[in-house]
Order: structure tokens, then C-alpha cells, then sequence
């Protein structure tokens, strides 16, 4: 984690405290994902490797507590149709917070702060 921290963000190794690890999750490609919680100091400068990340952006942990989520809504396509899949999401600094990356969040918010989110994947019926 830290060796692709450093890749990804340049985050200094030596500028890392290691708290722990949450529970494995499983990307939508199938690739198994270990989330490590760790401290870093606030204002340390990261940069994105503009192959891997378009951006870095901070969410507040109080405000990832506290805030609800949104239902967000993404469209698929299937072969000749399309169908759109509801799911929970945070809006942090512009950007909307989902998938693999709400699923961790919403994991690292119950283990760590006793908030208890329901989080789903669902189709929306078309009429």
C-alpha cells in the first residue's frame, strides 16, 4: 500500500502512521482490493500521476460521518440496452464518491465510527 501510495501520490512513505486495515473488498473487475487506514499530516503536498489519477481531492472525515448519501444513478450498456444501476454516494469537493471507493468508505465509517449505511446496487425499473 505504501509502495503504491508513493507511486500514485508521491506520499512519502517515512510520512505515513499506519493504523490498520479494513476488510478485503472485491472491485467490479473481480480484483480483490485490501483498503489500509492509515494518518498522514495535513498539508502535505500530493501529487497525481496523471496516468493512474486525474485528481486528488480531501474529503472531511467529520463530514463523511455526519453528511447523508445521495442516490446516484449510473447508466450501463448491455449490448443493445442500457440500464441504470442506483447506488449511495457522497458529493465531496465536487466530485460524486461511489463504487469501490463509497463501499470502503462506508466500511472504514462502521468499523471506525459506528455509522451504519446501507449500501446497494440496485436496477432501476424502466416504464
Amino acid at each position: 500500500a505504501l509502495r503504491e501510495a508513493c507511486e500514485e501520490t508521491a506520499l512519502p512513505p517515512n510520512k505515513v502512521q499506519l493504523l490498520g486495515q479494513l476488510p478485503i473488498q472485491t472491485s467490479k473487475s473481480g480484483m480483490s482490493v485490501r483498503p489500509i487506514v492509515a494518518l498522514i499530516a495535513p498539508g502535505l503536498v500530493l501529487v497525481p500521476e496523471v496516468g493512474e489519477i486525474s485528481r486528488i481531492f480531501w474529503a472531511d472525515l467529520e463530514s463523511l460521518v455526519n453528511q447523508p448519501t445521495v442516490e446516484y444513478a449510473v447508466e450501463y450498456k448491455m449490448q443493445e440496452q442500457t440500464a441504470t444501476i442506483l447506488t449511495p454516494s457522497w458529493q465531496v469537493d465536487g466530485e460524486t464518491v461511489w463504487g469501490l471507493t463509497g463501499r470502503v468508505i462506508a466500511n472504514l465509517l462502521e468499523t471506525g465510527f459506528d455509522r451504519q449505511l446501507e449500501w446497494y446496487y440496485r436496477v432501476e425499473n424502466k416504464r
